[in-house]
């Protein structure tokens, strides 16, 4: 019965029976294959590959012979796969994108079928971009905006981990402390591959306002690492300088002996009416007190050098005063 149908969507012997154009899709880079698909029932015995705008041959498939390349632009890269009269281009360019036909003859009649190559590129990972951000008290408004380098085809889903998914490009979500954790995850698709990319909005909240942010506490710890902590180093080192300087100059002053005045009293003993003789005062005792008195040579006519005479003479304790002798 599928056979049946198939034979009727072809047509018997009118060669102006042709089916509506199939849309195909290719990746630039990459291959594509047109299938025919020919019932077995049909005795088909050539078929031509014509661009439909220019109405160029591309190439020409005869049962039981290799593909003949008619076209120079597609040299090395058409090929016929499994021995059918599918036609396999190989390495798509954007130029290849356009519509063909497959015009199939068999002993009886001639048959025509159109197909729509559309190229597409395969996806990189989409970029997300920040809109707006609107940071608030623990809370947070963001608006994002999913985008990959070429667009033509691409639909965009947002999804949430505990959500249903959104479709666009643009996320608008509003958010409080206890959803910090929450990712969202960005999936660009075209007709022949996807791609996706996740993120924590809240972190692009943290970006603007790092006080609202989880991690806030880690983000002051590399303000005080890079900021505070040089300039407490910095005046450390000066009063450590300063300290050890003060130090050094307290054991210099150490080191130095300090000078000293001693003084030496002597007690004047009571006066003693009593002669005392001269020869006697040599004698006289002050109680152990030494006193020192100074002689002074006069000049002589030889001009000699002036000099001092020290003579050590003992104090009776009887008497008034000290006796001086003078040598000349």
């Amino acid at each position: 019965m599928k056979t049946l149908i198939f034979l009727l969507i072809w047509g018997a012997g009118n060669s102006q029976d042709t089916e509506a154009p199939q849309d195909v899709f290719g990746i630039l880079g990459e291959s594509i294959i047109f299938p025919l698909e020919i019932p077995k029932e049909l005795n088909v015995t050539k078929v031509f590959w014509i661009t439909v705008k220019g109405a160029t041959n591309i190439a020409f498939i005869k049962m039981g012979e290799k593909v003949d390349v008619l076209d120079p632009r597609f040299k090395g890269r058409v090929r016929v796969p499994d021995g059918n009269f599918s036609l396999e281009i190989q390495s798509l360019r954007e130029e290849d994108g356009q519509s063909y036909n497959a015009q199939i003859s068999t002993d009886t009649s001639s048959y025509k079928r159109e197909f729509n190559l559309r190229l597409f590129s395969r996806l990189q990972k989409p970029k997300i971009h920040k809109i707006i951000v609107n940071p608030g008290n623990m809370t947070c408004s963001v608006t994002l905006n999913c985008t990959v380098e070429k667009e033509e085809g691409v639909n965009y889903t947002w999804t949430a981990e505990n959500g249903s998914p959104s479709t666009g490009s643009i996320l608008n979500v509003s958010l409080t402390l206890s959803a910090s954790n929450d990712a969202y995850k960005c999936t660009a698709k075209n007709p022949v591959s996807e791609n996706f990319t996740q993120i924590t909005p809240w972190e692009v909240c943290a970006r603007e306002t790092p006080k609202i942010s989880r991690h806030h506490f880690r983000i002051h710890v590399v303000t005080v690492s890079v900021v505070i902590v040089p300039i407490v180093l910095a005046v450390t080192g000066v009063l450590l300088y300063v300290w050890i300087k003060r130090n050094r100059k307290r054991k210099k002053q150490k080191m130095v002996p300090e000078t000293q005045t001693i003084y030496a009293q002597v007690t004047k003993p009571e006066r003693d009416t009593s002669p005392v003789l001269k020869e006697d005062a040599s004698h006289a005792n002050l109680n152990g007190k030494t006193l020192y008195c100074t002689v002074d040579f006069p000049k002589k006519k030889n001009s000699e050098t002036e000099k001092s005479l020290y003579d050590t003479v003992k104090l009776p304790t009887s008497s008034a005063s000290a006796t001086y002798d003078k040598v000349m």
